[in-house]
């Protein structure tokens, strides 16, 4: 089996020197907004390859407690060289959320420490964070100083009119308090994915169990759309207990990712039993210092590849567009004919299957319009229907 693993990620680097021109620039948060003053030191970490397609979707990751972006370098590469634009986040993760809450009789303590500080608004008497040094804003900032100082490399498509966040074009990703964070902006948010190494952790000793804002109700974002990975020397019976809480166990069981190759029975639940120096088991996973590598690459690269690409629908992005509107679909799931209605006519419509690729394409002059599904498989598609300034976007599932 350790062929295969070798082979599986020395082919995956021969196409990262093949179009090994990625650019790394280093941001400091200050230059992107001079009201910022903490946790300044480190540089955000900004990733881009210009040689390859781009998916037009953004990855953000967020290092865990004590970290900095430019410990996981080799993360950031892979993900600029696999199409996507990436950033490496510096924001305060100091002091660690679990020794704030673990302990806590306040059962929203945890929801409300992460919240502060990703949105900067007072939730927590536990936390100072405010508007200005929050996740949220740090990014926000850091896409404008990059879409003012580099136009020509397409940032600006992850902020709308009024310089918010579009979220369903962005995968938060983070380490340890990062993958909190990351969880817990889907719960919240309607991103893209939530890619979480060794995370999320919350844990509160004081109830006994994962906290409330873990259960699988009231989420934005799908948990069939969060990947997590974890040692299993790495609190891994609690881990399992927080995943199955989270509700990510309903899309496949764990997977060691030693003994079985990509796509991994396509699990949300990734595990390693790699032999690690004792006490690397935590950041193994993700930082660059810590993860094993085998002629200098990394062994996880496989794993990272799979939980940033696995059913990523692409091609669904079109920047000549202004805003990204929902549509209603009927009957759905179906059988064979399902209906959209809009309020204006002239659209053009495609329909992907979970790759991508496009299965059909359909004119339309009409407000109302019946999409034959006859010919497609059983399985979920995405719809987008494009027209004037606007494109729409919903999901149909064909039984």
């Amino acid at each position: 089996m350790i062929n295969k693993i070798i082979f599986a990620f020395t082919s995956i680097a021969l196409s990262v020197n093949l179009y090994g021109q990625t650019i790394v620039k280093k941001v400091k948060p200050s230059d992107t907004d001079p009201l910022i003053t903490t946790f300044n030191v480190d540089s955000n970490y900004v990733y881009l390859n210009t040689a390859v397609t781009s998916k037009n979707i953004l990855v953000v990751h967020l290092p865990g407690s004590y970290g900095e972006p430019k410990r996981a370098t080799l993360y950031g590469t892979l993900a600029a060289d696999l199409g996507f634009h990436s950033i490496g986040l510096m924001y305060p993760n100091i002091p660690t959320v679990g020794s704030i809450c673990s302990s806590s009789s306040d059962a929203y303590c945890y929801d409300n420490v992460r919240r502060e500080i990703i949105e900067g608004v007072d939730y927590s008497t536990g936390i100072a964070i405010n508007s200005t040094e929050c996740i949220f804003n740090r990014l926000k900032k850091l896409l404008t100083y990059l879409t003012i100082n580099y136009p020509t490399e397409n940032w600006g498509q992850y902020l709308d009119i009024n310089g918010d966040l579009i979220f369903n074009k962005i995968i938060f990703s983070g380490h340890s308090q990062g993958g909190g964070h990351a969880a817990l902006i889907g719960k919240y948010y309607p991103i893209k994915r939530a890619v979480c190494f060794s995370s999320p952790k919350d844990w509160s000793n004081f109830f006994g169990s994962p906290p409330l804002w873990l259960s699988p109700t009231g989420w934005q974002t799908s948990p069939n759309n969060i990947y997590c990975f974890n040692h299993t020397l790495d609190e891994h019976t609690r881990q399992l207990e927080i995943w199955n809480v989270l509700g990510i166990d309903n899309f496949g069981a764990p997977i060691n990712v030693d003994i079985n190759s990509t796509p991994y029975s396509n699990t949300r639940q990734l595990t390693t039993t790699y032999s690690v120096p004792v006490s690397d088991e935590h950041a193994c996973t993700i930082q660059d210092n810590k993860t094993p590598k085998i002629a200098g690459i990394p062994v996880f690269i496989p794993v990272w590849t799979y939980m940033l690409t696995d059913n990523l629908t692409t091609g669904l992005s079109n920047n000549s567009f202004d805003s990204n509107f929902s549509l209603q679909l009927i009957p759905n799931p179906t059988n064979d004919f399902v209906t959209l209605e809009l309020t204006d006519e002239n659209h053009f419509i495609k329909i992907y299957d979970q790759t991508g690729k496009c299965m059909l394409e359909q004119n339309s002059t009409t407000g109302k319009t019946q999409i034959n599904l006859t010919t497609l498989t059983s399985g979920l598609y995405f719809i987008v229907v494009s027209g004037g300034k606007k494109t729409y976007t919903g999901k149909v599932i064909k039984q």
